[in-house]
């Protein structure tokens, strides 16, 4: 299942979104970028993705925000086996 990972980063003063390697946006507050990056997730997910939201933590790292996978898609049953008898 293909991924897709969000990162809420700051720039400055204020917060951005990347994503494959290009960054989205400026927002005023971590919280209207991690908003807008769980949207965005969403929306992945609901198109067959597994997708994370990531924010960048003051000492350099990252936490989850939030994480969505998609459904699995229903696979036809396996045909019975034959009745013994």
């Amino acid at each position: 299942m293909a991924n897709a990972v969000y990162a809420v980063i700051t720039e400055g003063p204020q917060w951005r979104i990347a994503h494959n390697g290009q960054l989205f946006d400026y927002f005023p507050t971590e919280a209207a970028a991690i908003a807008t990056a769980t949207t965005t997730a969403q929306s992945a997910v609901a198109a067959g993705f597994d997708a994370r939201v990531m924010v960048e933590t003051s000492g350099g790292g990252f936490r989850e925000a939030w994480r969505g996978a998609a459904q699995a898609t229903p696979q036809s049953p396996a045909a019975a086996p034959p009745a013994q008898g």
